[in-house]
Order: structure tokens, then sequence, then C-alpha cells
């Protein structure tokens, strides 16, 4: 089933309708090549949400469950690059692998016809600590308890040998969960070393954010556990002054 948009109000109507049930005019195919596809015969791709370097992160509908979900697309110009696209599914590997209440759930991933690397992850809705850094100073107490739920889900990975090697506010969603407004997943397994499987992304690699990396990260040195505490206590302080 696919989406139309109306060009004059941008309302997005499914199905056959060929004229805006709101104002008549004609609708129109959407601008983005992903918006009202369907991935894998069960993803209709609605909405984008956000896009970094390596790839698009969309709000899907699955068809059959009548769930939203976040669907991920590595970048195409990144899709003949065999390192880069195993580097990308990583991030399903290594997140499935912690199963953990602060890690985003990943539930699938695959590839389309055209090539196209993609992963399925749970859709949340709030914000980034990113942004609630932007509105001035965190209160002590909230702000360790964000860090101490993010240390949670590193201590998890760690135990099985996963370093994220790019913690920073914008990997850190704040979403609700009953009374808690400040339940955090961490975003982002994408550049994540996973031990056994280093070949992926390189032991000679500079991965990171400059404002959060870790001394050994910077001279291209193995990351471990305690990079990922080097940059959380960086985002500490940020969220803090």
């Amino acid at each position: 089933m696919s989406i139309n948009q109306c060009p004059k109000c941008d309302s997005r109507f499914r199905g056959d309708i060929a004229t805006c049930p709101v104002d008549g005019t004609e609708l129109v195919a959407p601008d983005d090549p992903f918006v009202g596809t369907v991935i894998a015969g069960r993803y209709l791709v609605e909405e984008l949400l956000g896009a970094g370097g390596m790839g698009s992160v969309y709000r899907a509908r699955h068809q059959f469950i009548g769930r939203d979900v976040a669907l991920k697309f590595l970048d195409q110009s990144f899709t003949k690059n065999e390192r880069l696209r195993k580097r990308f599914l990583g991030e399903a590997r290594a997140a499935n692998q912690i199963n953990h209440e602060h890690i985003i759930d990943i539930t699938d991933f695959g590839e389309t016809e055209d090539g196209i690397v993609y992963l399925v992850m749970e859709y949340l809705e709030g914000h980034s600590l990113e942004e609630a850094i932007e509105e001035g100073p965190i209160e002590p107490r909230r702000a360790l308890r964000i860090a101490l739920q993010v240390a949670l889900g590193l201590g998890r990975a760690h135990e099985l040998g996963v370093v994220h090697r790019d913690i920073k506010p914008a990997n850190i969603y704040l979403t609700r969960r009953r009374s808690d407004r400040d339940y955090v997943k961490v975003l982002d397994f994408g550049v994540a070393r996973i031990e056994q499987d280093a070949r992926i992304t390189g032991r000679n690699m500079i991965v990171g954010t400059p404002e959060y990396i870790a001394p050994e990260q910077i001279r291209s040195s193995a990351s471990s556990p305690s990079s990922d505490l080097y940059s959380l206590g960086c985002v500490l302080f940020e969220m803090l002054t």
C-alpha cells in the first residue's frame, strides 16, 4: 500500500486516494524515495525522523501487527563498501547480543532488493539528552539518575565484550516509562567493536566524537570499557555544567 502527499496541506494518505479529502488538491508521491515504500513486505515507511553520518532513520508501520517501528537505512553511498555494510549490521548484532532494558531493542535487519541495508528498531517517543542539555544545566540528582542508567546498559555490554566507542548526549535517548520521564535508551551501536570480530571496524581506526572521545581512541589504540566510561564522564560533566 502506497502513501501519497498533499502538496498544499502536507497531509499524507494511504491507498489509492487521488485527491486530498481536506482541500481537494491532487495528491502526489512524497519527495523522499523511501516514504511510501514497503520494506521486507511488512514495514510501510511513513516519515523521516533524522539523518546521520552513516544513514537515515524513518518511522514505519508494521503492516501485520499495526505497530510503529524505527527503520534505519545505511546511506546508499556506502552500500558497495563491504566493510561499512558489515559495520552497520554490527549494530544489530551488538545490540541484540546485549538485550538490556537501557539499550535500544533491534528486532530485525536485512537488505532490500536494491542492496540497501536496514535495521528495524523499537520506535521511541521522547527526546535526546543533547536536546535536554541545550536547555541548560541539569539538576545533579537528575543527571546522576540518567548517568546511572547509561552505566547499567554499558555494564551489560562490557560483560559481553562489546564497547560502544561513541557515547555522547545525541546517542542517549530519554523516553517516558510510567512515572519516569527520564527512562534511558542508549542508541547507535554502529561503531561498537565486538571483541571476537574486531576485523569489522578495525583496530587502527579512530572512531568516536571529538568532544567525548577517550585519549586512547585518539591514539588509535584498542578501546576498552574504560573508554566508554571516560566518555560517560564527559557527558555527566556536560549535563551538570
